[in-house]
Order: structure tokens, then C-alpha cells, then sequence
């Protein structure tokens, strides 16, 4: 019998993302969103930057729809975020939660295409 032991870690194939964002409203219940991510990814060790501009609808009682586009600028995937958010409003800033769904495509050298969709959550503040 051939048995085998696997010793991988979450360290293995870890990849961490750090969002940024500036969100510009226009009128009562339309902004123009624009988020930046640098991530590091362990395997192979590379750091990228994705783009992500998108647009976000205010639904009332602290509730965003959005979509974003997504460009991965140092690598070959391209796709779209659509997210839903709710705020809480303490003072002079608002506490955020916000659920995405990233949904992307790319294709390698030889001319193989993927795609891949996934589910996220993103807690932090606004100003």
C-alpha cells in the first residue's frame, strides 16, 4: 500500500490584499468608487496592484449597491466585483461591513483561458 503525508500549511499558498479607496459622490444616491489593492502572493512570490473603478448606489437606511470593474495591472486577469454594503454611522465617520463577489478571467501564455469566482467580506472605515 502507498500512503502519502501531506504537510502543507494556509502559509503555503497564502495571498493578503491591501485595499484602499476614495469614493466621490455625485448627487444623492450615485458615487464613482475607485479601489486599490496591492496584494503579495507567496507562491511564487510576486506583489501586484489591481484596479478596481466602479460605481455604487445608495439604497437608504446605510445600505450601498456596487459594481466595480477589476484589473489585475501586473498580471493578465480582468473582471468585475459586484459588492453590497452597509454602514454605521458614528460621528464624524461610518464603520463599514461589505460582502463582494470577485468574478475573473485570464488567460496564461500557451492560450489557456480560466475564470474563477469567489465570495469576500471587507470590514473597515469611512470618512
Amino acid at each position: 500500500m502507498i500512503t502519502s503525508q501531506d504537510d502543507s500549511t494556509i502559509f503555503d499558498n497564502f495571498t493578503i490584499g491591501f485595499p484602499m479607496g476614495i469614493t466621490v459622490k455625485r448627487g444623492d444616491k450615485w458615487a464613482f468608487d475607485l479601489e486599490l489593492v496591492a496584494g503579495i502572493d507567496s507562491d511564487p512570490l510576486s506583489i501586484g496592484l489591481v484596479v478596481h473603478p466602479g460605481v455604487l448606489r445608495d439604497m437608504g437606511s446605510h445600505w450601498t449597491l456596487g459594481l466595480r470593474a477589476a484589473f489585475d495591472v501586473s498580471g493578465n486577469a480582468w473582471g468585475f466585483t459586484p459588492l453590497v454594503n452597509k454602514g454605521f454611522p458614528t460621528g464624524n465617520h461610518a464603520l463599514f461591513i461589505e460582502g463582494v463577489v470577485p468574478i475573473r478571467f485570464s488567460e496564461d501564455a500557451t492560450g489557456d483561458s480560466q475564470s474563477s469566482i469567489g465570495l469576500g467580506i471587507h470590514v473597515g472605515v469611512g470618512f
